[in-house]
């Protein structure tokens, strides 16, 4: 007997009716645009006519065809069979294409002159000419390219879709990540006569300073300020017994030029072709380190100009090279000790790729690891249902041009682990930037320690953020910057007495270092600052912004906040002359 499942297991649920719909859809546009392909080679679509009913034989137990349509079409459903032709002067090529699940097909059929009309020319042209059909049946069974049209259409397709072109011809919410980890495990080698190109990477980025589900989310939350886009995708099974998280990828677009030679190898014939690159990260999680931010990446590049395989044969053998369905894997250092520092790569090595890394991490998961129940199993659902990973290698065939292309999308792909190290380590020091700036604005006396400021995360939100002195304002209140550290403090008891719970403090350990805030009401990314270190016997006054600038249309609110700063220590100056 078999093993079966736990009594409380998920009970796993397929989309049906919206999936089907989907793929009816997405099928019907493929085999539209390969006959489109097909016509670009010389054939004619065949329309079809309305099938008029014939009378069945009176007696014998024979099977018409039509008996065996009709059957065959109601076990497998509607069939969609479309056929083409292509008129040659020894003969006809008939080219069958149609879909019955789960495969697409084609047939390609040759009919001689001799099995069309009844007198046959025995001349020496009439025997070129059949020499020549037979060399135009093996060129068509070569330019058939199904495989290369096939892999460059569905790259295009998910482009589309992460564009956001027409058409896109796939449902929103569409699980990106499971289909193009089976799309690379199906196609561990790209076919030969095919043009766009994806990849797969992995980078680890240390997280220190904030965990890596918290980096991931304000990327999401921020996406534009990164010069992202973000896309919803719906787990792949559902369990009617729990809510499940949505999962969200980032995305990034932009273009690339590449120049390479034609068939004929020459120098000035020499062609130049437009990419868009699709740059595609998810969160992957890795339950080992807490305190390591795991990114999967996909790079896409997808022709502009060119929608149909290449169909040329190269004058210079290529090579064969063994098939490996390895990702690479980098690691950056942690740039956030060193505020806008750009990443250093400390190692790089390889992992295994897709459902395997997937499968590993969930083995190896220690005990005591805190993480919601529902993420987790929105995470591992999401990966169910794909193609395993191909365990054994082989030897592939590559051609110059796949040479100069797998070059292209390696340099890419280095680019975006680049690009993708400086916008996390940015985004990290931002968020955390941003942490210790909510828990400033949220602190409200020592009711809850656990949610206080204390010096040392202030001092830190000090190195985060930019701030200027009041002379950099205004050079007039220079003179307020000379005033001893006994008109400092009690500047800072003054503030305090006015702006009350808009006044935050803190003290360093030895109690020589004092920093008294005062919030904008109307502002909250600004705030004043009166310090004082009486070990150094300086004190400074600070107009410390959040961002770089505060944003033109709240400059208003910054002035007024300035404006009433400044009094207040004029105030003081004037009441210490009493």
């Amino acid at each position: 007997m078999g093993n079966k499942s736990p009594a409380n297991s998920p009970k796993l649920q397929v989309r049906t009716t919206q999936t089907e719909w989907f793929h009816s859809e997405l099928v019907s546009h493929y085999i539209q645009e390969y006959i489109q392909y097909l016509q670009t080679l010389g054939f004619m679509l065949i329309e079809p006519k309305s099938a008029v009913p014939r009378r069945r034989p009176t007696g014998g137990n024979d099977k018409s065809h039509e008996d065996v349509y009709q059957k065959k079409r109601h076990r497998t459903g509607s069939p969609r069979v479309s056929y083409l032709q292509k008129s040659l002067p020894a003969g006809l090529l008939i080219f069958e294409i149609g879909v019955l699940e789960p495969f697409f097909y084609t047939k390609l059929l040759a009919m001689e002159e001799a099995r069309i009309q009844m007198k046959i020319s025995q001349t020496v042209a009439s025997k070129n000419y059949k020499v020549n059909f037979i060399d135009e049946c093996d060129r068509n069974k070569t330019l058939i390219h199904l495989h290369s049209f096939t892999y460059d259409y569905h790259l295009r397709t998910i482009h589309n879709y992460i564009a956001q072109k027409n058409p896109a011809n796939i449902r929103k919410g569409f699980h990106l990540t499971s289909f193009l980890d089976d799309f690379m495990k199906y196609y561990n080698k790209s076919p030969n006569y095919a043009r766009n190109l994806i990849h797969a990477g992995v980078v680890h980025v240390p997280s220190n300073t904030v965990t890596p589900a918290q980096m991931f989310n304000y990327l999401l939350s921020h996406e534009k300020q990164y010069r992202m886009n973000v896309i919803r995708m719906e787990p792949v099974y559902l369990d009617s017994d729990m809510e499940f998280d949505n999962e969200y990828v980032l995305t990034q677009l932009s273009s690339h030029n590449i120049t390479y030679n034609t068939d004929n190898g020459l120098p000035e014939h020499r062609r130049k072709d437009d990419f868009d690159v699709t740059l595609l990260l998810s969160h992957d999680i890795c339950p080992q380190d807490k305190k390591l931010l795991t990114l999967k990446y996909f790079v896409i590049m997808t022709s502009k100009r060119e929608l149909y395989p290449m169909k040329g044969q190269w004058n210079t053998l290529g090579k064969f090279r063994t098939v490996t369905t390895q990702q690479g894997v980098k690691d950056f250092s942690n740039a956030s000790s060193a505020p806008r520092a750009t990443p250093e790569v400390i190692s790089q090595g390889r992992r295994p790729s897709g459902e395997e890394s997937s499968r590993e991490s969930r083995e190896a998961t220690p005990e005591g690891v805190a993480r919601e129940e529902t993420t987790l199993k929105s995470h591992i659902l999401g990966k169910l249902g794909g193609i395993r990973q191909e365990s054994v290698n082989y030897i592939g065939y590559y051609s110059e041009h796949e040479e100069t292309m797998k070059n292209v999308i390696m340099a890419q792909a280095s680019n975006a682990e680049e690009r993708v190290g400086e916008t996390v380590s940015l985004a990290m020091i931002d968020c955390r930037r941003d942490q210790l700036w909510q828990k400033l604005l949220l602190c409200r006396g020592p009711k809850d320690p656990a949610a206080q400021l204390s010096y040392h995360e202030f001092t830190e939100l000090i190195t985060l953020v930019h701030h200027e002195t009041l002379d950099k304002v205004d050079p007039q209140l220079l003179p307020l910057l000379t005033k001893s550290t006994a008109w400092f403090t009690a500047l800072s008891h003054t503030m305090v007495t006015k702006y009350g719970d808009l006044c935050r403090q803190f003290v360093s350990s030895d109690g020589k270092v004092h920093h008294t805030v005062v919030l904008n009401e109307s502002y909250m990314d600004t705030f004043a600052l009166v310090s004082v270190d009486n070990s150094t016997k300086e004190g400074t006054l600070n107009i410390v912004y959040k961002e770089n600038k505060a944003n033109n249309n709240f400059m208003p609110f910054v002035y007024t906040l300035i404006e009433g700063f400044v009094e207040s220590c004029c105030f003081h100056l004037y009441s210490q002359l009493l």
